[in-house]
Protein backbone atom coordinates (compact mmCIF):
# COMPACT_ATOMS: atom_id res chain seq x y z
CA UNK A 1 0.00 0.00 0.00
CA UNK A 2 1.12 3.56 -0.43
CA UNK A 3 0.94 6.24 1.78
CA UNK A 4 0.82 9.65 0.84
CA UNK A 5 0.40 12.40 3.68
CA UNK A 6 -1.73 15.81 2.76
CA UNK A 7 -2.86 18.32 4.67
CA UNK A 8 -6.80 19.05 4.30
CA UNK A 9 -6.12 21.13 1.60
CA UNK A 10 -4.83 18.39 -0.59
CA UNK A 11 -1.29 19.36 -0.52
CA UNK A 12 1.61 17.02 0.01
CA UNK A 13 2.95 17.56 3.31
CA UNK A 14 6.92 16.62 2.97
CA UNK A 15 8.94 16.01 6.27
CA UNK A 16 12.16 14.86 6.20
CA UNK A 17 11.45 12.70 9.85
CA UNK A 18 8.33 11.36 8.68
CA UNK A 19 9.17 7.92 8.59
CA UNK A 20 10.39 7.36 11.90
CA UNK A 21 6.98 8.29 13.16
CA UNK A 22 4.30 5.86 10.71
CA UNK A 23 3.29 3.13 12.96
CA UNK A 24 1.68 0.36 11.50
CA UNK A 25 -0.30 -2.11 12.96
CA UNK A 26 -2.07 -5.36 11.14
CA UNK A 27 -4.27 -7.09 12.67
CA UNK A 28 -4.29 -10.86 13.39
CA UNK A 29 -0.87 -9.87 13.99
CA UNK A 30 0.62 -13.44 14.54
CA UNK A 31 -0.21 -14.03 10.45
CA UNK A 32 1.85 -11.44 9.61
CA UNK A 33 5.69 -11.69 9.61
CA UNK A 34 7.00 -8.67 8.17
CA UNK A 35 6.10 -5.10 8.07
CA UNK A 36 8.41 -2.76 6.36
CA UNK A 37 7.57 0.92 5.71
CA UNK A 38 10.20 2.55 3.00
CA UNK A 39 9.92 6.34 1.86
CA UNK A 40 9.93 6.49 -2.01
CA UNK A 41 11.52 9.07 -4.04
CA UNK A 42 8.30 11.21 -4.80
CA UNK A 43 7.53 11.76 -0.96
CA UNK A 44 5.01 8.88 -1.00
CA UNK A 45 5.62 5.89 1.83
CA UNK A 46 5.55 2.59 0.56
CA UNK A 47 4.14 -0.31 3.21
CA UNK A 48 4.66 -3.71 2.39
CA UNK A 49 3.48 -6.52 4.78
CA UNK A 50 3.95 -10.42 4.51
CA UNK A 51 1.18 -12.68 5.51
CA UNK A 52 1.19 -16.18 6.93
CA UNK A 53 -2.03 -17.38 5.59
CA UNK A 54 -5.06 -15.81 3.18
CA UNK A 55 -7.60 -13.95 4.61
CA UNK A 56 -9.25 -10.49 6.13
CA UNK A 57 -6.30 -8.13 7.92
CA UNK A 58 -7.05 -5.14 9.87
CA UNK A 59 -5.03 -2.19 8.92
CA UNK A 60 -4.71 0.46 10.81
CA UNK A 61 -1.98 3.33 10.65
CA UNK A 62 -0.69 5.86 13.13
CA UNK A 63 1.34 9.02 12.08
CA UNK A 64 3.48 10.48 15.13
CA UNK A 65 0.91 8.61 17.55
CA UNK A 66 -2.55 9.91 15.14
CA UNK A 67 -4.38 7.33 13.91
CA UNK A 68 -5.73 8.34 9.76
CA UNK A 69 -8.90 9.05 9.46
CA UNK A 70 -9.77 6.17 7.12
CA UNK A 71 -8.68 3.76 9.17
CA UNK A 72 -8.65 1.07 10.15
CA UNK A 73 -9.73 -0.42 6.91
CA UNK A 74 -9.44 -3.99 5.90
CA UNK A 75 -7.43 -5.48 3.10
CA UNK A 76 -8.60 -9.29 1.67
CA UNK A 77 -5.30 -11.30 0.78
CA UNK A 78 -6.02 -14.66 -1.31
CA UNK A 79 -4.29 -17.58 -1.83
CA UNK A 80 -1.87 -17.57 -4.40
CA UNK A 81 -2.72 -20.01 -7.02
CA UNK A 82 0.41 -20.78 -9.15
CA UNK A 83 -0.33 -22.27 -12.80
CA UNK A 84 2.94 -24.32 -14.26
CA UNK A 85 2.17 -23.05 -17.79
CA UNK A 86 5.39 -24.92 -19.67
CA UNK A 87 9.26 -26.12 -18.92
CA UNK A 88 12.07 -23.78 -18.55
CA UNK A 89 15.08 -24.79 -20.66
CA UNK A 90 17.93 -22.76 -19.73
CA UNK A 91 21.08 -22.48 -21.31
CA UNK A 92 24.09 -21.93 -19.23
CA UNK A 93 27.46 -20.89 -20.62
CA UNK A 94 29.89 -23.69 -21.04
CA UNK A 95 31.10 -24.79 -18.04
CA UNK A 96 28.35 -23.12 -15.75
CA UNK A 97 26.08 -25.88 -13.82
CA UNK A 98 23.41 -24.50 -11.72
CA UNK A 99 24.33 -26.61 -8.17
CA UNK A 100 22.12 -26.04 -5.46
CA UNK A 101 19.13 -23.38 -6.76
CA UNK A 102 17.62 -21.76 -3.76
CA UNK A 103 15.09 -18.82 -5.13
CA UNK A 104 13.36 -18.02 -8.77
CA UNK A 105 11.98 -14.20 -9.72
CA UNK A 106 10.55 -13.75 -12.90
CA UNK A 107 9.99 -9.68 -13.00
CA UNK A 108 7.37 -7.58 -15.67
CA UNK A 109 9.53 -7.93 -19.38
CA UNK A 110 10.04 -11.49 -18.52
CA UNK A 111 13.43 -11.86 -17.17
CA UNK A 112 14.34 -14.49 -14.68
CA UNK A 113 16.99 -15.07 -11.98
CA UNK A 114 17.78 -17.58 -10.42
CA UNK A 115 20.06 -17.85 -7.17
CA UNK A 116 22.48 -20.74 -6.72
CA UNK A 117 23.42 -21.09 -3.05
CA UNK A 118 25.79 -23.55 -3.68
CA UNK A 119 27.63 -21.34 -5.80
CA UNK A 120 26.87 -18.18 -4.46
CA UNK A 121 26.20 -16.37 -7.71
CA UNK A 122 22.65 -15.55 -9.42
CA UNK A 123 21.54 -16.40 -12.87
CA UNK A 124 19.26 -13.72 -15.09
CA UNK A 125 18.10 -15.37 -18.30
CA UNK A 126 15.78 -13.26 -20.96
CA UNK A 127 14.19 -14.66 -23.85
Amino acid sequence: MILCLRTPEGEIINHPDVKNQIEVLIEPTKDVTKVIVSEKENGKFKVNFTPKVPGAYKIKVKINGDKLANCPFTAQVNERELVVVGELNLKFFQGDELQNPGGIAVNTTGKIAITDDTGHCAYIFDN
